[in-house]
């Protein structure tokens, strides 16, 4: 009997540790598509495509709709930041080649970000790799483009703290004029996920009932012999 309360006490607390560890683990998701990554977002997530920007330093940007809070964000660089045209339509760069381009929210605070992240030219955009650092109530970085191959890279977070900032910064430059530069961007409050405490609780209960289960069984054999 002592035996059997020891090793479900043991088994108990294992499984809260690795109940715990999973849903560390699971804070920050990161998405290579659109759909995948808006799937993932409540309603009311805001896109900006810049379009509306002209040549020089941007004002600052709020979007949103309810029920997402309006989320304000302001684009800056050590020389300025600036409106460059891409692809036929206009993206966010910095003025200045090989900056970082810091995007730094005010009031409330996303808990999911996205867009297309790459280099660009005076007058292009061109292949390359731009490291995403983000901050706030996680703080870690990604490298864009991700396995999927594309510019796109969306990030949210279950923290409720939300990203204070993003800094983007050119990787494996060498020499030449290339920009790090932010298209199609997103900002939003990702769909909920159960607390770790809900987790754990569900566990418990599960092991309860599957302790005095076995009881049961233990004790109707026992009384039988």
């Amino acid at each position: 009997m002592k035996s059997l309360n020891k090793f479900a006490s043991w088994l108990a607390l294992v499984l809260m540790a690795a109940l715990c560890q999973f849903r560390a683990a699971a804070a920050i998701q990161t998405f290579t598509t659109v759909p995948s990554f808006t799937g993932a977002l409540q309603s009311g997530y805001y896109l900006e495509n810049f379009n509306g920007v002209g040549d020089g330093p941007p004002v600052a940007f709020t979007g949103g709709d309810a029920p997402t809070p309006t989320i304000s964000y302001l684009f800056s660089a050590p020389n300025g930041a600036s409106g460059v045209v891409t692809g036929g339509g206009r993206a966010i760069s910095t003025q200045s080649p090989n900056e970082v381009l810091t995007i730094t929210f005010t009031g409330i605070h996303p808990t999911a970000i996205g867009g297309d992240f790459f280099w660009t030219t005076f007058s292009e955009a061109v292949a390359g790799s731009v490291q995403v650092k983000y901050g706030g109530g996680a703080s870690d970085f990604i490298d864009v483009p991700l396995s999927g191959g594309g510019s796109f890279a969306g990030i949210t977070t279950d923290n409720a703290l939300g990203f204070s900032s993003i800094s983007m910064s050119l990787v494996g430059y060498t020499s030449g004029d290339y920009f790090p530069t932010v298209d199609n961007f997103y900002v939003g409050i990702a769909t909920p996920v159960p607390e770790a405490g809900t987790w754990v609780a569900g566990a418990f209960i599960g092991l309860f009932v599957v302790t005095r289960t076995g009881w049961g069984i233990m004790r109707r054999r026992l009384a039988r012999q």
